[in-house]
């Protein structure tokens, strides 16, 4: 009777549970990297407790940090601290994301020390209530307010990068609510600042990075200039440094950590980067909104840059950033900016170990400052003064003992885009070819209007074995102006381009012709893996044409096409035709309109 009562009381194991330990894990691995959203993990590691422990690995690999103010920050970390302390996690700890501003007592909102409204800003309106006079006073991209009263009001700023911060506004100005609302943050042992648990910290990703970040937990966004502070307060930074001492010392206890993002509109925190050249040297230093604050100068105060800005150009753990640089040469506030030319030199090796430079140009809006800066010449570049005399000023630096940077750097990963603007040019071109070994090159993105004489030197660089180690390239527009006047040249450079580059993994190429199409497949389709040739511009591909790409390119996994729409069904395709025709086929984006823009191919 007992042993009956026994057996009732005991648990039964499933299947799964009955798995060994290290079958578990391998589980868990396949998860990971065959779902860049890692859902399906979570899930599984929800099953049961033995299934969560098979996954600690994967769940604690990557820690995503979110800046706001220094209570908050002291609160994260302290979660943290008792989460990682149980069962040794911390040695799973291979990257570490750092996001938003650090608020400390005493920093006014945000646009009243920029001077305008940070990129990528929505308002959300809790109550209506402002009057013109006051919009006046706002930048220019506040100014969106459908009604107005004298009511004082409270919305709030939410922004991909600096968080989302309450504001309280009158006709007088704006001040930062300092003190906080005490929420119940780790309820339930949820907290609030990740969506899940510290450990289940995740981001969705589809693209793999230039950097070989296959889910985008570090992938560089579009860079934008979202402070352009020139001088922070004693008090305020002494501040800042104190709690980034704090973020520090969380940080030193991963000893495999691996990479570290800074996507924060706050300078990089020194105690940081000191502590990675002592404890964590193999440590990647991936920098999103990479600017140098002391080469923000006035005209009437130019300056060598400071030791804090020095040590991070030079520092040979810094393997990627993301530059935001304006056209005109100066911020918002008519400050010169030298950024431009400290990117020339990380370009050309100075920093030794710099792979990834992801560079847009921001279009500055006039204003009265800048327009009165614009009329008297801007004063040259005094270079970074690498000499004896600088090195003896940084005895400790990484940098002590090195010379000259070389004439050309090694980059893995370029990318230009052009948001605004004009396109990219055969002189900017040529001009990178001064400063990098594009021999070496892996990864080349080019953004929107690459013109035609651009387009015909990068297959005069690949007819010259000067792109013999990509297998990632993306054209994401030739200049319309190009293709609507010189079509056949543009197809004629395409081609010598796609015959005489290596055989790609990944090709975004726009517009495109049934001979381009042929190209790539007899040239990459064996390797080819992502495909995107989506664009209304393009000649349509036809079900042949698809089950040729089936055929040619076994390995595809993203596809991004364009079809014609047909008003029968007969011809025409679903998505679900699609991806029986690719088995491996995990992403698929596809495009069906009635009109195309027809060109005269004599190829087609």
């Amino acid at each position: 009777m007992g042993n009956t009562t026994s057996q009732r009381v005991s648990p039964t194991l499933s299947p799964l549970e009955t798995l060994p330990l290290p079958v578990l894990e391998d589980i868990c691995e396949y998860l990971e990297h065959n779902e860049p959203g890692r859902t399906s993990l979570f899930a599984f590691a929800l099953a049961s407790q033995r299934c969560c422990e098979a996954a600690e690995r994967q769940r604690f690999e990557r820690i995503s940090i979110v800046q706001g103010s220094v209570k908050k920050l002291e609160r994260d970390l302290k979660i943290w601290n008792a989460t990682l302390a149980s069962y040794r996690r911390a040695r799973y700890v291979r990257r570490v994301r750092v996001s938003g501003c650090l608020l400390v007592k005493g920093r006014t909102a945000p646009w009243e020390a920029w001077g305008y409204c940070p990129c990528r800003v929505v308002l959300d309106i809790k109550e209506k209530g402002h009057t013109a006079s006051y919009l006046e006073s706002l930048p220019i991209g506040l100014r969106s307010f459908k009604s107005f009263d004298t009511r004082p009001t409270t919305f709030k700023l939410m922004d991909s990068h600096l968080g989302s911060y309450n504001f309280r506004t009158s006709r007088t100005g704006s001040t930062l609510i300092q003190e906080e609302k005490e929420e119940a943050e780790t309820e339930n042992g949820v907290h609030a600042a990740y969506g899940k648990t510290p450990g289940e910290c995740s981001e969705d990703g589809n693209n793999e990075t230039a950097n070989g970040d296959e889910d985008g937990f570090l992938a560089l966004g579009i860079p934008t200039r979202a402070e352009t502070v020139v001088h922070v307060p004693d008090d305020v930074a002494h501040r800042q440094n104190e709690a980034w001492k704090m973020l520090a010392a969380f940080i030193s206890q991963f000893p495999g950590l691996r990479d570290f993002m800074w996507d924060s509109t706050d300078t990089f925190p020194s105690p940081i980067l000191s502590m990675i050249h002592t404890k964590l040297p193999r440590c990647r230093i991936h920098v999103s909104q990479f600017c140098l604050r002391s080469l923000l100068q006035d005209k009437r105060d130019i300056h060598d840059i400071d030791d804090d800005d020095y040590a991070l150009a030079t520092s040979p753990c810094l393997y990627s950033v993301a530059v935001a640089i304006p056209y005109a040469g100066y911020d918002q506030l008519a400050h010169v900016d030298y950024n431009k030319e400290v990117l020339v030199q990380l370009a050309s090796g100075l920093a030794p170990n710099l792979h990834t430079i992801y560079v847009d140009h921001l279009d500055i809006a006039s204003s009265r400052d800048l327009y009165l800066a614009s009329r008297t010449p801007r004063p040259a570049w005094r270079s970074l003064a690498i000499e004896t005399q600088k090195q003896q000023r940084h005895a400790a630096s990484p940098a002590r003992g090195q010379s000259l940077p070389p004439s050309k750097g090694s980059l893995h990963t370029l990318i230009r885009t052009c948001q605004l603007g004009p396109g990219i040019g055969v002189t900017e071109l040529e001009h990178w070819r001064t400063l990098t070994h594009f021999d070496q090159l892996r990864h080349l993105h080019l953004g929107h209007g690459v013109s035609l004489d651009a387009l015909t030197l990068l297959a005069q660089m690949a007819l010259q074995g000067e792109l013999a180690s990509l297998h990632t390239f993306k054209l994401v527009r030739i200049s319309t102006w190009a293709c609507e006047h010189y079509y056949a040249e543009v197809r004629d450079a395409c081609s010598l381009l796609l015959t005489h580059l290596p055989p790609l993994k990944a090709l975004q190429l726009r517009p495109i012709g049934g001979e381009t199409l042929r190209l790539i497949l007899e040239y990459h389709g064996a390797t080819m893996q992502r495909l995107d040739i989506y664009d209304r511009e393009c000649i349509p591909l036809s079900r042949e044409h698809i089950e040729d790409l089936a055929v040619q390119c076994p390995r595809l996994t993203h596809l991004d096409i364009c079809v014609p729409r047909s008003s029968s069904t007969e011809g025409s395709l679903a998505a679900e035709d699609i991806r029986r025709m690719f088995t491996p086929l995990r992403h698929l984006t596809y495009l069906r309109a009635d009109e195309f823009v027809q060109r005269d191919d004599p190829h087609d």
